[in-house]
């Protein structure tokens, strides 16, 4: 079972996704990763995910911090530390790719993946 923790900041000059607002922005956010953690996973179980503005935000140009946390799991052997960075930079490409339908520009800041020990694990 993995942890796999997502930080993305996305911009958009025309509010596009977050005309949804709040919760319902999320909710379709969270279908997203849902989709995408099924191409590498067998299993996923989406725990957060939120938006919020950025203070890197102007008028001109709205910001904003997506924070998406998963667990996931699949019945390949565990990674070692190469498999792992792999799949890390394979899933920034995809969130990548397919956050730029929802965002101007889109920068991930972070795709780091922990292997939960099996006490750790609770669904």
């Amino acid at each position: 079972m993995h942890l796999v923790e997502v930080d993305v900041q996305g911009s958009e000059k025309h509010s596009e996704i977050l005309a949804h607002e709040g919760k319902d922005a999320e909710f379709l956010l969270e279908e997203l990763v849902v989709h995408l953690f099924q191409e590498f996973y067998e299993h996923s179980l989406v725990d957060e995910v939120t938006i919020n503005r950025s203070a890197r935000s102007t008028p001109e140009q709205l910001w904003y911090d997506i924070r998406i946390l998963a667990r996931c799991s699949h019945s390949l052997p565990a990674m070692d530390k190469h498999g792992r960075e792999f799949m890390e930079l394979t899933l920034e490409g995809q969130f990548s790719s397919a956050l730029t339908e929802f965002f101007d520009i889109v920068e991930v800041k972070l795709v780091m993946i922990t292997t939960l020990s099996a006490d750790r694990v609770v669904i």
